[in-house]
């Protein structure tokens, strides 16, 4: 058997071509936008990563997990602007709610009134990644981030001369991150004396 026909044999790669981001649900003040279901042209997902530090025992040097995250809590992704400007202008109104471009007043993110609840403007964001170009696009995996909010939209520029659709991409923040295959892990309880 050939080296190609092993390869075929072995399935289907992870292509990176072929994914979406769904934001179920957006604040009670973006008028007429429920949700968004975007085909994006780009997302970059950010690193796993455990903050460390090291000890020395007798000349010997070993890392140990720190137990503070150095995970990061921002990610981009790029979409096409349909020619409403649906998306576009969802996102610009959920960063209005956030914070009033003229007043500078801000939601709250601790509930209604400020003192405890849910936050006014967080929402959860999906990320499925689908295999190749199956006619069912069956999800092999999906990305949850929990408390996302956008932080930055890029800027628009017209031109004449161009014929090209208009690319944006958004940079979202985020409180906690799902990847797929992870485990959750449950402290251990003393035994019973």
């Amino acid at each position: 058997m050939s080296t190609l026909e092993l390869l075929a044999l072995a399935g289907e790669d992870a292509l990176s071509n072929h994914y979406n981001v769904i934001i179920p649900t957006l604040p009670n003040s973006i008028a007429g936008a429920v949700n968004l279901n975007l085909r994006v042209l780009s997302f970059d997902l950010p690193a796993q990563t455990i903050g460390t530090y090291e000890i020395t025992k007798r000349g010997k040097k070993l890392t140990r997990p720190s137990g503070i995250s150095d995970q990061g809590n921002e990610f981009t992704f790029t979409y096409r602007v349909d020619r409403y400007f649906t998306a576009y202008n969802a996102i610009s109104q959920w960063m209005s709610f956030i914070q009033n471009p003229d007043s500078l007043a801000m939601a709250s993110d601790s509930g209604a009134l400020g003192v405890s609840g849910v936050s006014q403007y967080r929402v959860p964001i999906i990320v499925n990644g689908l295999v190749g170009l199956t006619l069912d696009s069956t999800i092999t995996n999906v990305w949850t981030f929990t408390g996302c909010w956008p932080s930055s939209q890029d800027a628009i520029s017209f031109s004449e001369d161009s014929g090209d659709p208009i690319e944006v991409s958004v940079t979202m923040q985020y409180a906690t991150a799902q990847f797929p295959g992870s485990v959750t892990v449950v402290a251990a309880t003393p035994a019973a004396t």
